[in-house]
């Protein structure tokens, strides 16, 4: 982290900026009592199970200290090795990973590549995982040797790098795989941090302690890590003003600025695409969502520029409208400006048309960190005389109701950079959401994805993807709501270079110290 009186900022894939801000403040020293230098965490969520393959990206901030991954990918969006030293592609279909020699778990058992092997054959048989699109994509795991592992896959998988850097490339011990312990309340990696389980409360906090024998060891750089699961924006946010914690995940837009002025770094990556989904396009639930004409109602309805001001403090970007990050490679500029404003008007006559002149009603999972834009769109869509009804929820239940599919439309948060990663999580029928509901209407663009994925020339890919986001919105299957930036906020009091990542909100706690 570098030390600045003034914003610096980094080009992130030529156009994407990253801002850190640094001033002098207050700082942290770790437990007088215990001699322990102490880093402490404010995050918004805990998890039902500490199993990295049944944890969404969201809220694995919690794992990262206990499971290293096999590639990294740093705030330029540029992948970095990890367990993994090297990745080629022997065949399109390939990869082939180069690994580590000298790590080992913190039960002693050796990391090679019969873990990686064990690790996504256990992965493939979690109908459970929000990452199975992933891990059944794969058709073969073969060991070339104890260091060199072939990822085959059965269409070409080109995401596959940038996925192994998120919670979904976690490698977990193989003596805790064959002995099948419980990995729901337990951890088993290798990483720079030991997870001290006599702390661990789902709802409030979890530990860990330093790793002696962790094989990067130049950062571990504090003997303990606290995590405070604090699910209220507000009390989050003042627990990091008021020294209580010295590092703060999901950071809001209406924070940015006292946050500023109270000496904190503040760290803004341009990523974050707030979206909802029709899941229930089959009318499971809701009949009327099966229609096409009545979900693309519902994308007429919704107003960005009223939201943005109402919801996110002006601190979001409600022209862009495609689901690639603005200014990358992917992003698809004809799509933006697209539902920026309502049309109510046609709205209605697409409802009318559809048998469904006085509206229909849904309910849709609501927590803290979404209530008050969910709050915003149910106000919009009521316009139309469709009334949209907030259940609130458990956070830490919230990604596992909408894959089981309690909800007919569900809300979501896409970081992803890269096209057929947010493709597979999000659209894709073999992918986690529509696992319930098993709507078969996206099996052209299935097709259509492989062949993106499949072409030999970047520029023809992109054609296929743009063509592919284009359809995504006019079927009414997905809407962008908002496109934001990723935030947290670093105390003055924390020394070293804090990294937040494209798919996280929370930087990990590698190369991090206290100042004493």
């Amino acid at each position: 982290m570098r030390k600045t009186s003034r914003p610096k900022s980094s080009v992130l894939l030529g156009i994407l900026v990253a801002f850190a801000t640094f001033v002098a403040g207050c700082g942290q020293s770790g437990s007088d009592e215990e001699n322990k230098a102490v880093l402490r965490f404010g995050v918004f969520s805990g998890t039902d199970s500490l199993d990295p393959y049944l944890t969404i990206q969201a809220v694995a901030a919690i794992l990262y200290p206990e499971y290293d991954t096999l590639t990294l990918m740093d705030d330029r969006f540029e992948l970095k090795p990890s367990l993994a030293t090297s990745w080629t592609r022997p065949d399109p279909r390939t990869w082939r990973l180069e690994l580590r020699d000298d790590v080992v778990f913190h039960d002693g058992s050796k990391f090679d590549a019969e873990t990686v092997k064990l690790n996504f054959e256990r992965g493939r048989s979690l109908q459970a995982s929000p990452y199975i699109a992933l891990y059944s994509a794969m058709s073969e795991i073969k060991v070339v040797d104890a260091d060199t592992v072939d990822i085959t896959f059965a269409e070409p998988y080109p995401a596959f790098p940038a996925e192994a850097a998120t919670i979904a490339g976690a490698m977990v011990s193989p003596k805790a795989i064959k002995e099948k312990g419980d990995l729901t309340s337990t951890m088993a990696g290798s990483g720079g941090w030991i997870f001290d389980a006599r702390t661990f409360d789902r709802k409030s906090a979890l530990a860990f302690d330093a790793n002696p024998n962790y094989w990067n060891a130049g950062q571990v750089k504090v003997d303990r890590l606290e995590y405070n699961i604090i699910t209220d924006d507000n009390a989050r946010f003042n627990a990091l003003q008021g020294g209580q914690i010295d590092i703060m995940g999901h950071l809001q837009p209406g924070q940015v600025a006292t946050a500023k002025s109270g000496n904190k770094a503040i760290f803004e990556i341009p990523v974050e695409c707030g979206a909802i989904i029709v899941v229930d396009r089959v009318g499971k639930i809701v009949p009327a969502l099966k229609d096409q004409r009545v979900r693309q109602a519902i994308g007429l309805l919704i107003d960005r520029t009223a939201m943005n001001r109402s919801a996110y403090a002006d601190g979001g970007s409600p022209e862009f409208g495609g689901f690639m990050p603005p200014g990358s490679y992917w992003h698809n500029a004809e799509l933006d400006r697209v539902h920026e404003t309502p049309d109510v008007n046609r709205a209605r006559r697409l409802l009318a048309d559809a048998g469904y002149p006085n509206g229909f009603s849904f309910e849709i999972a609501s927590v803290d960190l979404v209530k008050q834009r969910l709050t915003a769109l149910s106000q919009m869509l009521r316009a139309g005389g469709i009334d949209m009804k907030l259940k609130a929820v458990p956070p830490n239940s919230l990604a596992k109701g909408n894959r089981a599919g309690n909800f007919p439309v569900i809300t979501v948060t896409s970081r992803h950079v890269v096209p057929g990663s947010w493709y597979s999580a999000y659209v894709s029928e073999s992918g986690p959401y529509n696992a319930a509901f098993k709507a078969t209407d996206m099996t052209d663009l299935d097709a259509k994805a492989v062949a993106a994925d499949s072409a030999a020339d970047e520029s023809k890919s992109k054609a296929i993807w743009d063509e592919i986001q284009g359809e995504v919105l006019n079927r009414g299957f997905m809407f962008p709501i908002m496109w934001t930036s990723q935030r947290a906020a670093v105390s003055a009091g924390v020394a070293g270079e804090a990294v937040l990542r494209p798919a996280e909100a929370t930087p990990r706690p590698y190369g991090l110290s206290v100042k004493s």
